[in-house]
């Protein structure tokens, strides 16, 4: 495998001899694999190589590349994402100048994986699939198959699990091929964790117990404690709790014993859920908290949103409504960064419960209806069946209670299909309740023993009792690899003691040697004194010649002292830089705070995800800033019958754009929702005279020709018409087949010196139409081979597109541009927000 690799650098070896480029390949190849044990160690190691790299002519660049590429990889698992994508990028220049497409798939797939770790889901799929491509290209299977799980990891992540079975069924085929165990089994446990979240617990166990076989499990590994953890899950989910924890428990060992702080805390979580289901909640609560200190210790985003989220039920069980829905809206907010669709809608569910206990029906029925249409989108079962079991009790205390039979009876239908005896138990009581109070008493009693029977099975005495011995069984087992570690540490210091000793030995041993040489040494010095003697005639030459050579020790003497004392100054030079040098890297840490703080606060004040699909259900927003903070920005307003959009390019970007930004937002919130003003040339008209007070510009005073270029629209959904007004802003209009480019008023929101009153355009709305409101940054961005985009390109691509679902639509766009880029600078904001009406 190693010939392998070495022959796909390409590269020249004329200079080299091989055997010392193998030498180093092969210390590089060491310090990958030490990496993810101890990535301090193997930065040093590595850093030091290259040193050596640059210091000799002679080497590859590849080298180089795959010297940095470790480094970014130490720094990934560090979970510093920022220095290790900074690494990766010095990679790629050394792996591209040396033209090594090897080297190039390693760091795409790497730049995937960081971006991966960090929930940035649409970046990380672009470089995977940037890997695969290449690795198709060199029919790499092994490496190839690889990227294919990351890829399927991604669409697990987003929910789309069709995608991510066909990703995992691939990279599974491929692993059979070429008969990769180890990939094989994390094959088949990906492919078991999709029908697991699907509550296909059938299915699930068939693969989990597939990869099982495959695993020697008489030896620690994360990929057998992984299958054990997923096997308690599906107990879990069946109500078989004694089965449950001892599955946990088994790999709790694994993840202790291979010092896993993830997998441990995940445990932690799942046994936290057991104690829950059976009301334990003083203790599920501790196992929560130490999984959120495990998972903030390591950074773990979605451990620590899931983690709030069953904090935020055990507060909900307590009626602590007010601590409960704070914590279910973190963990919403966090699931939405993340992009967790089934994430979000466990959060729906849980605050639609809150919502009913409060007797706040209407938001609950909203968030239940919202919570049940996600889970029957990602084919989750057991969220259905809740869903549905809330639904019900909502329409039981509205008492609708031919409703809530029919809500009940759907539950049980669901959870039927994944054996939810817990599920089946609640729609049965629930199915009882409203059976009473419609009086059809028999129909009840016969439900009511059907619960009875239910409980029974799940609760048993044995059963909490088989759960506090094997908890009890497990404490008993660290408490005794702790007196083993003990044993071990005293054996250790017995051992140093001896070799202590026998350190002093061999020290009286060698003070012995020394003592000889000297006396040695003492004899041969009288031997040559008698020999001076012998010979004054000699001496007295010899002497003259040494007189000589002490002045010219002097001379020597006064140079050395001259030496020393230039450099004490560069020592002191050299402190002063040091004390300079942290004071710029402190005042640029400062700085890049304020501007991660700033993009916090622009990320507030542009709409919600919630707020756009509220306002907008079919559209996409494609936002991409140059720096951390844009001068883009959009906004959508509802009031009655009549929408605004509007897509804003304040000038310059980075910070001062970005501040420009949000006063333009203000603005146009007071506008609209004050002032009540909501024909377009009119807000335009109002704006500028806004910006312009704000801003104090006038015609002596044109230093700064800040202003802004927007694109409006009102939809009024009463009258079927759409207005349009632009100050610098273009609009692409798509209606069957037919594109059209509107472009607004030449003139921004802002002082110029020609100044007249906005006009607006009115025209009907057509059926499917779709309406792309973008700014300049697009359509103004250069290639490599320094061509503007263009305003043609942009509309040839709306109509090549206008066809497609609007999500597609959003990758097409986001795809072009970063291919139209390629290496060059992006040179402003971007932004495309795409309508469908």
């Amino acid at each position: 495998m190693k010939l392998v690799l070495i022959s796909l650098l390409l590269i020249p070896l004329q200079a080299l001899p091989e055997n010392k480029f193998l030498q180093i390949y092969t210390q590089l190849e060491n310090t990958e694999n030490l990496a993810s044990i101890n990535k301090d160690s193997s930065i040093k190691l590595t850093l030091r190589l290259i040193d050596d790299l640059k210091k000799e002519t002679n080497y590859p660049d590849s080298l180089l590349g795959y010297a940095y590429y470790i480094i970014g990889e130490c720094y990934r698992y560090g979970a510093n994402s920022s220095k290790a994508l900074s690494y990766q990028d010095t990679a790629l220049r050394y792996v591209s100048n040396a033209d090594n497409l090897f080297g190039q798939s390693r760091i795409y797939h790497g730049k995937g994986n960081i971006f991966l770790l960090t929930g940035s889901f649409d970046s990380a799929m672009y470089y995977y699939q940037k890997a695969i491509a290449i690795r198709t290209q060199l029919n790499q299977p092994f490496d190839l198959s690889k990227s294919m799980v990351n890829l399927g990891i991604v669409y697990f992540k987003k929910s789309q699990y069709d995608s991510a079975l066909f990703y995992y069924s691939e990279s599974l085929r491929m692993r059979t091929q070429i008969n990769d165990t180890a990939g094989i089994v994390t094959s088949l446990t990906n492919i078991g964790n999709v029908y697991l979240y699907q509550n296909n617990f059938e299915q699930a166990a068939s693969y989990y117990l597939k990869a099982k076989h495959l695993i020697d499990t008489t030896v620690s590994s994360r990929q057998l404690a992984s299958i054990l953890n997923n096997m308690g899950n599906i107990y879990n989910r069946q109500g078989q709790y004694t089965l449950a924890l001892e599955n946990f428990m088994q790999a709790l060992r694994w993840y202790d014993a291979l010092g896993d702080r993830a997998g441990k805390a995940k445990i932690y979580n799942n046994a936290a859920l057991i104690h829950f289901e059976q009301a334990n909640l003083l203790q599920a609560m501790q196992y929560h908290t130490e999984a959120l200190e495990l998972f903030n210790e390591i950074n773990d985003k979605f451990g620590i949103a899931d983690t709030y989220y069953y904090i935020a039920r055990i507060h909900h069980i307590n009626k602590e409504f007010d601590k409960a829905k704070n914590y279910f809206q973190f963990a919403l907010k966090q699931k939405t960064a993340l992009g967790d669709a089934s994430g979000i809608a466990d959060c729906m569910q849980n605050l639609g419960a809150i919502f009913l206990d409060t007797q706040e029906y209407d938001s609950a029925d909203f968030c239940l209806q919202k919570a049940l249409t996600s889970y029957v989108q990602i084919k989750n079962k057991y969220g259905q069946a809740v869903a549905l079991n809330n639904l019900a009790e909502l329409n039981i205390q509205l008492k609708k209670y031919s409703n809530a039979y029919n809500y009940a009876q759907k539950a049980i239908n669901v959870a039927e299909t994944y054996n939810g005896l817990n599920e089946m138990m609640f729609a049965k009581k629930l199915m009882a309740n409203a059976s009473e109070y419609l009086g059809n008493y028999k129909e009840a009693l016969r439900l009511t023993k059907q619960v009875i029977e239910l409980n029974d099975s799940l609760f048993s005495q044995k059963k909490s009792e088989a759960i506090l011995e094997l908890e009890s069984k497990y404490q008993l087992e660290r408490k005794q690899q702790a007196i083993e570690m003990q044993q071990i540490q005293l054996a250790k210091r017995d051992l140093e003691f001896k070799n202590k000793e026998v350190e002093i030995v061999w020290q009286k041993r060698l003070r012995n040697m020394y003592l000889g040489l000297v006396l040695l040494l003492s004899i041969l010095v009288v031997m040559l004194i008698r020999n001076l003697l012998y010979r004054k005639a000699l001496n007295k030459k010899l002497a003259k010649q040494q007189h000589d050579i002490l002045i010219k020790n002097e001379d020597l003497a006064q140079l050395n002292e001259e030496l020393r004392t230039t450099q004490q100054q560069i020592v002191l030079q050299n402190e002063t830089l040091l004390q300079q040098n942290n004071k710029i890297v402190q005042a640029n840490k400062t700085f890049q705070e304020s501007v991660n703080y700033a993009q916090y606060i622009q990320q507030a004040v542009l709409p919600s995800k919630q707020r756009m699909n509220s306002v907008l259900p079919d559209h996409f927003v494609l936002y991409m800033p140059k720096y951390i903070v844009g001068g883009d920005f959009y906004w959508v307003h509802q009031d009655n019958h009549k929408i605004i959009v509007a897509v804003g390019d304040c000038t310059g970007h980075g910070v001062p754009g970005g501040f420009l930004s949000m006063l333009g937002l203000a603005f146009l919130k007071e506008i609209v929702t004050v002032q009540n003003i909501y024909k377009t040339n009119l807000i335009l008209d109002a704006l500028r005279s806004q910006v312009i007070d704000s801003l104090q510009q006038t015609s002596e005073l044109m230093e700064h020709n800040d202003g802004i270029e927007i694109s409006l629209l009102v939809i009024d959904e009463q009258s079927q018409t759409i207005e349009y007004s632009g100050a610098k802003g273009k609009i692409v209009i798509s209606s069957d087949q037919s594109l059209e480019l509107l472009k607004g008023d030449r003139m921004p929101v802002g002082f110029s010196p020609k100044m007249k009153p906005f006009s607006s355009e009115t025209f009907a709305l057509k059926p499917k139409q779709t309406f792309y409101l973008f700014t300049d940054g697009f359509t103004d961005q250069y290639n490599e081979a320094n061509e503007k985009f263009g305003m043609n390109r942009f509309v040839d691509l709306c109509k090549n597109n206008c066809s497609k679902a609007l999500p597609l639509q959003k990758e097409v766009f986001f795809q072009t541009f970063q291919n139209w880029r390629g290496n060059f600078e992006q040179i402003d904001d971007a932004t495309v927000l795409a309508i469908n009406i």
